[in-house]
C-alpha cells in the first residue's frame, strides 16, 4: 500500500533533511535515489488519490505537474473534509514540497479526525512543526514528538526525531537509546553506520569507522 512505502522511504529522506540540525561535524550522506524512490512514491500516490481528470483511461499524458496534483488534492478535501488518509497525504505531499506550513495545517486536519493519539500522525506533524519553525526539535515539536513515542514506541520518525529532542536538551543518554532504538529496527547500512557513529560519540565511547 502507498502509505506503508511512505512510511519506509521517508525515514532515508528525512535523515538527509534534518540533519543540519544536530550541528556536528560530520554530515550525513546517503545515495541520493532515495530522493528519487520518494519524488516516485509522491507522484504515484497522488495518482491513485485524485488520478486525471478528463483524461481518457488509454491515453498516454505526459509528467505529472506536481504542483497541480497537490493544489487538487487540497480543493477536494475542502468539499470532503473527514477523509482523513487525503489529509495525511496532502501533508506528505506539502512535506515533500517543502511547504512545511500547508504541511502542519494537513497534519493536524488528520491528527483532529483521529482523535489525537496516532502515533504516525504525531510524528509527522512533529516533523512539519520542526521544519516549519526552523528552531530544532523544541517545544510544541518536543511536545508531539514525545507524544508519538508514547503512542508508537517503535515508530522509527519518533524515535529519530526523539533522540533529537534530547541531544538537544543535553540528554545524550536517552538520545543514544532512542537511537538505538531506531538502529533495531535494521534502517538502510548507510543509515546504521551513521546512528552507531553518534550513539558512540553522545555514550563517550570510541567512534567506529566508516566501513
Amino acid at each position: 500500500m502507498i502509505w506503508l512505502l511512505f512510511a519506509l522511504m521517508l525515514l532515508g529522506g528525512l535523515l538527509v533533511v534534518v540533519w543540519p540540525m544536530l550541528r556536528l561535524e560530520r554530515r550525513l550522506s546517503i545515495a541520493s535515489g532515495s530522493a528519487a524512490l520518494i519524488v516516485i512514491a509522491l507522484t504515484a500516490g497522488l495518482y491513485a488519490q485524485i488520478g486525471s481528470p478528463g483524461a481518457d483511461p488509454g491515453e498516454t499524458t505526459g509528467p505529472p505537474d506536481i504542483d497541480a496534483m497537490v493544489a487538487a488534492l487540497d480543493a477536494r478535501l475542502a468539499g470532503n473534509p473527514d477523509d482523513v488518509e487525503g489529509w495525511k497525504m496532502l501533508g506528505r505531499s506539502y512535506m515533500q514540497l517543502q511547504r512545511y506550513d500547508r504541511a502542519v495545517y494537513a497534519f493536524e486536519q488528520a491528527l483532529d479526525r483521529e482523535g489525537g493519539d496516532n502515533g504516525q500522525t504525531l510524528a509527522d506533524l512533529g516533523e512539519a512543526v520542526t521544519l516549519a519553525e526552523g528552531a530544532g526539535v523544541t517545544g510544541r515539536a518536543a511536545q508531539l514528538i514525545e507524544s508519538a513515542i508514547a503512542a508508537a514506541p517503535n515508530n522509527p520518525k519518533a524515535l529519530f526525531y526523539g533522540g533529537i529532542a534530547a541531544f538537544e536538551r543535553n540528554d545524550r543518554e536517552r538520545a543514544a537509546s532512542r537511537w538505538e532504538a531506531l538502529l533495531a529496527l535494521s534502517p538502510p547500512p548507510e543509515v546504521q553506520s551513521v546512528l552507531r557513529q553518534r550513539i558512540a560519540e553522545w555514550r563517550g565511547e570510541a567512534v567506529p569507522q566508516q566501513e
